[in-house]
């Protein structure tokens, strides 16, 4: 068994692992043309403090020779894209020559980098740097570089008001990356090629299905010759995927409990009476959420399977006989939206069923069929990203 104290550190190391997975990711086509890991792992830093060092005693005009030298020895990397930015900001030669897709996996790059700085012992970081260093381009966290890139960010931001896009990327690299991926969401800058990178990026991930389970319980009342039966709790599981707004689950449905009325079975010829019952239902579920409001959204699902009713006589060693029938089953759901990406659903159906049995007790008739569920659905790589981008 794991002790208490092992949990937080397994925790904060997959939670690690799926930023680097991102980071990974976004530069794996960066790193395709630079020299041996080696040779950067060497040259990087002592470019990087000296690119602090000339920050550090205001000297911004000399950095363009030390750019284009470490960019010819180690490559593109965050880092590096980060001061070229910052450069020509303070320059007005906003955005330059970079592409909207460059800024935003810069951006989410530089984001991964600053959590890990937030959130993450010393100890912490520098086992992270030194399993990923090429993905954080072999630049120490929380160095003297991230330090004067932020000063001199933050001396920048007083220049610059929220109308402009400059002044979410002087708060990205103030150390308020919330800030830079609020903006974007609330298309502060409408038109502009980074808004439309950002938003297709967020719907590509919000189109991502996800895995969706989940528990319910709920009541059956059957309805003409069925109600022999009776009123019966039910039981159901369900799993499947999820995307933006529909649900494609396979769904279990266990009913138990005796027969309301005793039941005639025909067993050897000869009818028998008996209470004991088992049912359920097994079929495929597609629900589809029409209305979304803060916390509530309100759809219609439908369902098709086969219904099953088990009549078990009551003996030593008893006949058991199994009716099936096709079932559709359908109506409005009702769910409450809750914070942890579960959901609780009301769901009232309607069940059209087709049991024949013409040797003892009828079982013609359809149901009705109301459910509360508890659902939960989740995509780590999606939330993941989304998370990333303000979502």
């Amino acid at each position: 068994m794991c002790s208490s104290s092992m949990f937080p550190g397994m925790f904060l190391r997959k939670l690690l692992l799926s930023k680097i997975l991102i980071l990974a990711a976004l530069y794996a086509f960066s790193f395709q043309n630079q020299s041996s890991g080696e040779d950067c792992r060497l040259k990087a830093p002592l470019y990087a403090d000296s690119i602090a060092q000339l920050l550090q005693k205001g000297l911004s005009e000399k950095l363009p020779f030390l750019l284009l030298q470490w960019e010819h020895d180690c490559g593109a990397s965050e880092p590096l894209f980060r001061v070229r930015m910052l450069q020509l900001i303070s320059e007005g030669q906003f955005p330059g020559y970079f592409s909207a897709e460059d800024m935003l996996d810069n951006a989410v790059a530089f984001d991964v980098r600053h959590e890990i700085v937030e959130t993450e012992s010393m100890k912490e970081r520098q086992e992270s740097f030194e399993l990923y260093a090429a993905q954080l381009g072999y630049v120490a966290l929380n160095s003297n570089f991230d330090m004067q890139t932020q000063r001199w960010a933050r001396r920048m931001l007083s220049g610059f008001s929220p109308q402009q896009p400059e002044w979410a990327w002087l708060q990205l690299y103030s150390g308020n990356p919330e800030t830079f991926f609020l903006t974007l969401r609330e298309e502060a800058y409408p038109g502009a090629d980074l808004s439309d990178v950002y938003k297709d990026r967020v719907a590509f991930f919000q189109r991502k299905p996800e895995l969706n389970m989940g528990i319910g319980t709920g009541i059956w009342i059957p309805t003409s010759d069925l109600e022999v039966i009776g009123l019966k709790p039910s039981l159901d599981i369900f799993g499947g995927i999820k995307t933006r707004n529909t649900y494609y689950d396979l769904v279990f449905s266990m009913r138990f409990g005796k027969t309301q009325k005793p039941f005639d079975l025909m067993v050897r010829d000869s009818i028998v009476t008996t209470r004991k019952y088992q049912g359920g239902f097994l079929g495929l579920e597609i629900t589809k959420m029409l209305i979304k409001s803060s916390g509530y959204e309100t759809g219609i699902f439908v369902s098709g399977g086969y219904d099953l009713i088990d009549i078990v006589e009551d003996r030593q060693n008893p006949v058991r006989e199994t009716f099936s029938s096709p079932a559709l089953h359908f109506g409005p759901v009702f769910t409450y939206v809750l914070a942890n990406r579960g959901r609780l659903s009301l769901k009232a159906g309607y069940f059209i069923l087709n049991h024949q049995y013409t040797k003892g007790s009828s079982l013609e008739g359809n149901a009705w069929n109301l459910r509360l569920i508890f659902g939960f659905s989740d995509n780590a790589v999606k939330t993941g990203n989304l998370k990333r981008l303000g979502y």
